[in-house]
């Protein structure tokens, strides 16, 4: 929390927390947690946007996303019967239907399902930039057993989890 007064504390736990600040008496603040130490950070800046900027120095500043990653996304891939997914993408647009990224159906490496695909991937990800939307796909960390020979490279590597 940030103080009017000047500090800043950081409850550096993953147990449950509760606090009272003020509930109890407006001159006391009591913080509980569901362990028997807690790890905290106090930040004495004297003015609340030095405490702030103490704070962001130690632990970094958040990263603000881009503006797309806030607009409606859409799955568009068997939405509409006898359509593909680009086709649903240009409805979209000639509907004016909001749309700031779509998601593709692509899931990266467990069966290799990209592979011999990577031009046409390339090309339908443009074809989605020039209409606008940002594309995203899956890439899963794990490995199928069909996905022959990486599977077995893996395998003799020692790299997969029993």
């Amino acid at each position: 929390f940030l103080s009017n007064r000047g500090y800043a504390m950081l409850i550096d736990e993953s147990h449950l927390c509760r606090f009272d600040m003020g509930r109890t008496g407006s001159d006391q603040f009591n913080i509980m947690i569901e362990n028997n130490r807690m790890r905290f950070h106090v930040f004495f800046g004297n003015t609340p946007a030095k405490s702030l900027a103490m704070f962001s120095t130690w632990r970094g500043k958040t990263l603000v996303p881009p503006p797309w990653q806030f607009g409606p996304w859409k799955q568009a891939g068997g939405t509409l019967p006898d359509t593909t997914e680009l086709q649903v993408g240009e409805k979209m647009v000639v509907h004016d239907i909001p749309c700031s990224c779509r998601q593709a159906y692509t899931h990266f490496f467990p069966k290799g399902s990209q592979r011999g695909h990577e031009q046409e991937l390339k090309e339908l990800n443009e074809k989605f930039h020039a209409l606008g939307m940002k594309s995203t796909t899956y890439f899963n960390a794990f490995v199928s057993t069909e996905y022959h020979p990486v599977f077995d490279d893996v395998a003799k590597k020692g790299f997969l989890l029993k």
